[in-house]
């Protein structure tokens, strides 16, 4: 359980575990003008996390953290509107267009670690994301924004420290890989070399218990080439069979 984030500290009454900036952009968050925690809440800060979704209706995408956002027109991306690999409803019994366009909130923990942004994979860093919020989706008309959602109010102050509240909420145990997030040797998937079945494979070298020397690599740093040098672990260079 990623627990040891400065935003953890400092809820626990470690009062310099938080820059000013942070402190600010955590007010922000819980403030409703960003209305932040509309879709992001209790520990595991998503609607979709078990401290709110074991307390919603099994009928409601809503109520078990899945919203529309803006980040797509609904006729676009069906959402939670869509069907299984069976052909069967997701919600079935959803109330009336609730289920329309809607997507999983996904949880803020180590968010900083986790680009791009969106199931569209449309928003490359924090700053991009804060960004669509404050205007309001890039889709907000024509009932592509849920209820509760829009008319998010946040000057340029407010943008940057939310993005600094969100950079504190990274575990440096994760960061770092340190135990218990240190792993064996994996070969992951990375993409396609032209048709659809050469599948290509990257391999994520074991790290013990004493983690890393240096961190791992953001979505941002990848698309600048930052990390290649070494200064940064798993740039996902070197080939492996599965």
């Amino acid at each position: 359980i990623s627990d040891d984030t400065p935003v953890d500290r400092f809820l626990a009454g470690d009062t310099a575990a938080l820059s000013a900036a942070q402190q600010n952009g955590l007010a922000q968050f819980r403030a409703g003008g960003s209305q932040c925690t509309e879709c992001h809440q209790g520990p595991e800060l998503t609607a979709a996390g078990y401290t709110t979704a074991s307390r919603g209706n099994a009928n409601d995408p809503r109520a078990l953290g899945f919203f529309r956002t803006g980040v797509s027109a609904m006729e676009d991306d069906p959402g939670t509107a869509g069907v299984d690999a069976f052909g069967s409803p997701l919600f079935p019994a959803a109330p009336a267009g609730r289920a329309n366009g809607a997507f999983k909130a996904p949880g803020l923990r180590n968010v900083a670690l986790t680009g791009p942004y969106f199931h569209s994979g449309s928003s490359a860093t924090l700053e991009q994301v804060v960004d669509f919020y404050a205007r309001n989706g890039d889709v907000p008309a024509g009932g592509n924004l849920g209820d509760g959602i829009g008319a998010i109010r946040l000057n340029q102050n407010a943008r940057a420290s939310l993005v600094e509240f969100l950079n504190a909420l990274t575990d440096d145990r994760v960061k770092f890989e340190r135990a218990p997030f240190d792993h064996p040797a994996l070969c992951v998937p990375v993409g396609y070399n032209g048709a659809a079945t050469a599948e290509l494979f990257a391999l994520v070298p074991q790290v013990g218990r004493a983690g890393s020397t240096v961190p791992l690599q953001t979505f941002a740093e990848q698309l600048a080439g930052i990390g290649r040098d070494g200064s940064r672990a798993h740039t996902l260079q070197q080939t492996c069979t599965p």
